[in-house]
């Protein structure tokens, strides 16, 4: 749920993204303050722009690569050794103020350990239309997330550059992604998301929750302003 700028407080989103598109579909569903109702909104996905990150961003950018695998055929290039960012912690909670430059995030923020990655090419599926019609993803051997991304534009030009930073949490415990960063090269500006600002809590580890969370009924539950 979206909290600020007060223009879009109150904004929320559900969205089932399935492994399997062939055997069950897509479904999301949008909380709209204004109308106070729940409209299902299957837009929310693949390439469509996500709306807070002024067009910077898809939705299928999250996590640095999410959503439907469909759009896609896969080449596995290998295994290779790369400088990746890893045990971020400090990240978490540092102000924005005090990471985001004018280019790109400040250098001195960020950790880098020496990690194994799987380098995985992704070309655009026959019969399948996306913005990105390329990628390069490598993910991390020891947790499977994706730590990097390039993405090339139609005319195969080098478009995006995605980082993730992983973060460790003891209380888990599990080493999972923190604060990541999609920089669109072509146009010369970034977006800085799951960014706690100097929160103190940041992550919380609570309680699992029930399914009902995850429903249109919950959405409009939850969605108030």
């Amino acid at each position: 749920m979206t909290v600020g700028p007060p223009e879009s407080a109150g904004d929320a989103y559900v969205a089932l993204q399935p492994i399997n598109v062939a055997r069950t579909r897509f479904d999301a569903w949008q909380y709209l303050p204004g109308q106070r109702r729940v409209r299902r909104s299957p837009s929310l996905s693949y390439d469509t722009p996500e709306p807070s990150a002024s067009g910077l961003e898809s939705f299928d950018d999250y996590y640095i690569f999410s959503g439907g695998l469909d759009h896609y055929r896969y080449t596995l290039l290998g295994k290779r050794e790369m400088y990746v960012p890893y045990n971020n912690n400090r990240l978490l909670n540092l102000p924005a103020a005090d990471l985001l430059t004018p280019h790109v995030a400040n250098p001195g923020a960020l950790r880098y350990e020496l990690h194994r990655v799987w380098v995985v090419d992704a070309t655009l599926a026959p019969g399948k239309q996306d913005i990105v019609p390329h990628r390069t993803l490598y993910l991390d051997e020891d947790t499977w997330f994706a730590l990097y991304a390039d993405a090339w534009d139609r005319e195969g030009r080098l478009w995006k550059f995605s980082q993730a930073s992983m973060v460790c949490i003891r209380e888990l415990p599990a080493v999972v992604l923190g604060p990541q960063f999609v920089y669109d090269l072509q146009y010369g500006a970034y977006v800085y998301d799951f960014a706690f600002d100097g929160a103190p809590d940041g992550y919380r580890v609570t309680p699992p929750h029930p399914a009902t969370t995850f429903t249109p009924e919950g959405l409009a539950a939850a969605g108030t302003r």
